[in-house]
């Protein structure tokens, strides 16, 4: 058995994804908008790609670091979000009523999921809640009606009013990787067993 050095394969473009190793260009239309130290933020209200690619960096160099609140709001064409692990927060309603959204990466760093984050994303058929939330906010998830199931990782200490509301058309099943210590309410704030989407 020899080792043999070749050289690397160049990237090959095609409708924007290259041939040999399936990356996608990062997306146009984005707006960056500098923090001021060296990390910016991104708005996607002009961008109708169905595949949107964030990028790590911005053209001038500035680091991805967050997404801004209702970035993509209604935006009824995007399929697909990728998200670089540079992301820490994302803003309120972002993805709201992305109604053909099917798929969305969330960065590890994540440690909050804010309110009526995916609420709307009708076709969101499945999503990884990082490790490191510890919060989910009110309707975050509202109206996935895809969804099947869901797992809440151990971090997560605080789910809003509503979060799961009509979740996978209410017979969806969300898991708790710890249970203990936990109290569930209904709509009108009382201690409950279990809670039907539904109705909150």
């Amino acid at each position: 058995r020899t080792r043999r050095t070749t050289e690397k394969i160049a990237h090959q473009f095609q409708n924007r994804k290259c041939i040999a190793c399936n990356e996608y260009l990062p997306s146009e239309n984005l707006i960056y908008m500098s923090n001021g130290n060296g990390t910016c933020f991104v708005d996607g209200r002009d961008c109708m790609d169905e595949i949107i690619v964030i990028p790590a960096y911005s053209p001038n160099g500035d680091k991805v670091v967050q997404i801004k609140d209702y970035a993509f709001l209604g935006n009824t064409k995007v399929k697909s979000v990728q998200i670089p692990e540079t992301v820490t927060m994302i803003g309120k309603g972002a993805f709201e009523y992305c109604t053909s959204l099917e798929s969305i990466n969330l960065p590890s760093k994540l440690t909050r999921i804010h309110s009526y984050t995916f609420n709307g994303c009708k076709k969101l058929k499945e999503i990884t809640i990082p490790a490191n939330v510890y919060y989910i906010g009110v309707e975050a998830f509202a109206d996935c009606i895809s969804c099947e199931s869901v797992f809440i990782p151990a971090s997560v200490t605080e789910i809003g009013k509503f979060a799961y509301m009509n979740f996978s058309g209410c017979d969806g099943t969300v898991t708790f990787e710890i249970y203990t210590g936990w109290r569930l309410y209904d709509d009108s704030d009382n201690w409950v067993d279990v809670v039907d989407f539904q109705s909150g």
